[in-house]
């Protein structure tokens, strides 16, 4: 996992200033302990599990109810008033409405039929408060370049039915008379409940700020709306529903949205079915309590779309050679901490206000440093310092409350995430096809995957969340950074040494050379004295981590050997100072394939596997891995096949009751390269082709038996069944053993020499938080392979 490093950034200036003033670190954190559980994020205090049964327990058919009225788009003439507009003026014929030049006022319950052009004036309907007014837009046009083009001051509902086979159009002006704190700020506006039906079609031309809005209900049962709005296209206040219908927004704020901010159940976008095409400024579709969508196509641009979104900070700013190189050294190269400060503030969780302030809180916290809490001066000075300059909200579906997507046809192009929550996700069927800037699918509480088909086809972090469950549907991520995140912010310890103390990893940017050069032997190597590959059993030469003489990258990427130099004892993600989170990432069915730049499955806590099929195409830099968890992995059922970097790699858990082995090749596998592990007549169990250069393989499937020899192959080719890189059955043509092997009972842990002795993982425990190279050393067994200790197992090199 990769952590906001602006808020991070921000967090040690905060604490830098503390310490320069003689503050102590543990002083603040005695400061954070007295504001009691200040420190915990909204998000940490949600019981996930209830938030999901509550989003879960709604049901639209609870929410909204369409009546008679609503529903009803049948008119006579010898029944309604007929209102005809002649360009400057207007006539009535019936009872219930007047004329007065270009503004025609209606005053009691009725229908009433409007035709005709207006070009300077407006409908305004003044009724009783239990008035029902039936509006039949009939071929109308209506200009008011000073206000809306219709509005409600008071009625019990507006119907507005678009009749057969009309276009109507609604367009006001750049500025309006009225500008008090409750005039209207729409070209189609509301003070009371409002519904839009009818096959006719509605073009609203919002010159001034707002295309349609209601104050109270917002219903829109059918027909095709045609909205270009200068801020926001379509408001509701207390609720927004769809039944069906053909709705293009064009908005410069957010497309479609609630507004509601009482104290009471209210707020809800909820959706049946519908075409809907929204081109947004901000926000696509916003709830200001839950969002419902059951049905519908969505094609909804956010913010320019993904191509716009702003740049993420890909690696500590503290180890960047503009930041002063080296940890410790207090160089700020130039930089004044006002200006760090203004470049450090969060400005992902600002995006959200004050919702979002516990994300911030959360992440502030998982950064190691809580800017929340416990420093409230510093963290009013940062908020000060970036001020003016948060960014906007450009999210394709956005609730305050939760999300549920039970059926519809998405495609999301968004600047900011795809869909986010403040609450809880749940998708239960559907098809979404995302790209984002930011994250694909993010939760600050949690993320519930039980059917549909999602397809996060570039972001930044695929899906993020405090509690993720996938239980069942189709999941494809691509990722710049972490694939399938679980963080919520409560575990501590992050970066080496604790964030402060020690030394970064050897190669490192902003190191000496000489830095770089020290540090012990690199996962994926031998650590060679006078060229030796052998395992010793006296100790280790103590010239063997630092001179020259080491092997080099083994046909790989410098972005995978660089990062795998670690200075013994140094503290990564949980390492010594450091502690598990709570986060939860759950898979118990489904399908799941990751291509991660950063780590492929990241957990800030435990990851728990019973059944599904999981399929990781993990980072080529040393620096991240195919699997990361803080706490457990326990796997107990499901196919997982996880390939990726050897600098960080982990496995599941060795109290895992279904057996496993990571595989860490001698040199970089090529993409493409078919990986294949076989039982002892040389039968596949699964080959395996890598989108990515690979150094390492994991593997777990209930057919692994302990006590069983093995073997894997590289090369060749599969007659099996394939899907997304993996081939189940068939026969291996033409591959080259590198290994065969016994399975042990729990985790095995294998390179070209055989089974290694070392266990695996960054968990809680394991010096400076890396697999095996502290054990070797202390042994006195070189690493090799990224696995160290002494091998006991086969070494074989022969071609099938």
């Amino acid at each position: 996992m990769k952590p906001s490093y602006k808020n991070k950034f921000a967090a040690i200036l905060i604490l830098s200033a503390m310490l320069a003033s003689g503050c102590t670190t543990n002083a603040a954190g005695d400061t954070a302990e007295a504001d009691g559980t200040a420190a915990e994020t909204t998000a940490a205090a949600v019981d996930a599990g209830k938030a999901n049964a509550q989003l879960a327990s709604l049901k639209i058919k609870d929410l909204v109810e369409y009546d008679s009225d609503d529903t009803s788009a049948e008119w006579t003439a010898s029944d309604a008033a007929a209102i005809t507009l002649n360009g400057t003026g207007a006539a009535v014929n019936g009872s219930g409405a007047k004329a007065s030049g270009g503004d025609v006022t209606i005053s009691s319950a009725g229908t009433y039929v409007i035709s005709g052009k207006l070009q300077s004036g407006s409908i305004v309907v003044d009724a009783g408060k239990d008035d029902v007014v039936h509006l039949v837009l009939n071929g109308a046009q209506i200009v008011n370049p000073d206000g809306p083009a219709i509005q409600v001051k008071k009625a019990g509902k507006t119907v507005l039915t678009l009749n057969e086979g009309t276009s109507n159009t609604l367009s006001d002006g750049k500025t309006y008379a009225d500008t008090s704190e409750d005039a209207p700020t729409a070209a189609l506006y509301s003070k009371d409940d409002l519904t839009i039906n009818g096959t006719g079609k509605l073009t609203v031309q919002a010159n001034y700020k707002d295309g349609i809005t209601s104050k109270d209900n917002l219903k829109i049962v059918s027909g095709t709306l045609d909205v270009n709005a200068a801020d926001d296209g379509i408001v509701g206040r207390d609720l927004a529903a769809v039944k069906a219908g053909t709705v293009h927004v064009n908005a410069g704020g957010d497309g479609f949205k609630t507004t509601y901010d009482g104290d009471k159940d209210k707020g809800y976008l909820v959706i049946e079915d519908g075409t809907f095409a929204i081109e947004s400024g901000s926000d696509g579709f916003q709830a200001a309590a839950s969002l419902l969508i059951a049905g519908g196509t969505y094609d909804v641009v956010t913010g320019g779309g993904s191509a716009n979104a702003e740049p993420h900070e890909e690696e500590m700013p503290m180890w960047r050679p503009d930041f002063g190189g080296q940890p410790g050294s207090g160089g700020q190269n130039g930089r004044t901490a006002a200006q760090a400060t203004d470049g450090g503030a969060n400005a992902d969780s600002a995006k959200d206000s004050t919702a979002a302030a516990s994300n911030a809180g959360s992440q502030a916290k998982d950064d190691g440093a809580n800017a929340e809490s416990g420093i409230s001066a510093g963290k009013d000075d940062a908020q000060a310092a970036n001020g003016e300059s948060e960014s906007k909200s450009m999210k394709g579906l956005k609730a305050e409350a939760g999300i549920s997507v039970s059926g519809g046809t998405f495609g999301i192009d968004s600047a900011d995430d795809s869909v986010h929550s403040n609450g809880s996700i749940l998708v239960s069927g559907g098809r979404l096809d995302l790209a984002t800037g930011d994250d694909g699918i993010h939760a600050d509480v949690s993320i519930v995957i039980s059917g549909g088909k999602v397809n996060v086809k570039n972001s930044y972090e695929g899906i993020e969340a405090a509690d993720i469950l996938i239980s069942g549907g189709e999941i494809h991520v691509v990722s710049s950074d972490d694939g399938v995140n679980a963080a919520d912010g409560s575990g501590s310890g992050e970066g080496p040494g604790g964030m402060f103390g020690g030394e970064p990893p050897a190669g490192m940017p902003g190191q000496a050379a000489d830095q770089a050069a020290g540090g012990r032997a690199q996962s994926g190597t031998t650590a060679q004295t006078g060229g030796s590959a052998q395992p010793s059993s006296g100790t280790a030469p103590s010239n063997a981590q630092a001179n020259g003489s080491g092997q080099a990258a083994q046909d790989g990427s410098a972005d995978q050997s660089g990062a795998q130099q670690r200075p013994d004892g140094q503290g990564m993600p949980g390492g010594p100072g450091g502690s598990a989170g709570n986060a939860k990432l759950t898979i118990s069915g489904g399908y799941l394939t990751v291509n991660a730049q950063g780590d492929g499955l990241d957990a800030n806590g435990s990851i728990t596997m019973t059944g599904g099929t999981v399929l990781v195409n993990g980072p080529t830099s040393g620096g991240n891995g195919a699997l990361d968890y803080d706490g457990t992995f326990e796997q107990s059922g499901g196919l997982l096949v996880a390939a990726g970097s050897a600098g960080m790699a982990q496995a599941p858990s060795e109290s895992s009751p279904q057996r496993s082995v990571l595989m860490t090749f001698p040199s970089t596998v090529k993409a493409g390269t078919l990986v294949t592990l076989a039982d002892g007549k040389g039968t596949p169990i699964l080959s395996f082709a890598p989108a990515k250069d690979i150094q390492t393989i994991v593997i777990s499937t209930p057919d692994l038996k302990s006590g069983y020899t093995y073997a894997f192959y590289t090369g060749g080719k599969s007659s099996g069944s394939a899907k997304d890189g993996l081939y189940t059955g068939g026969k291996l043509t033409g591959g080259t053993k590198v290994v065969s092997f016994k399975l042990g009972d729990a985790v095995t842990y294998v390179n070209e020499s055989g089974v290694t002795t070392g266990g695996g993982g960054r968990g809680p425990g394991r010096p400076g938080g890396f697999r095996n190279q502290g054990d070797a050393a202390a042994n006195g067994a070189p690493a090799q392979s990224g696995s160290g200790g002494t091998q006991t197992g086969d070494s074989e090199s022969s071609t099938k």
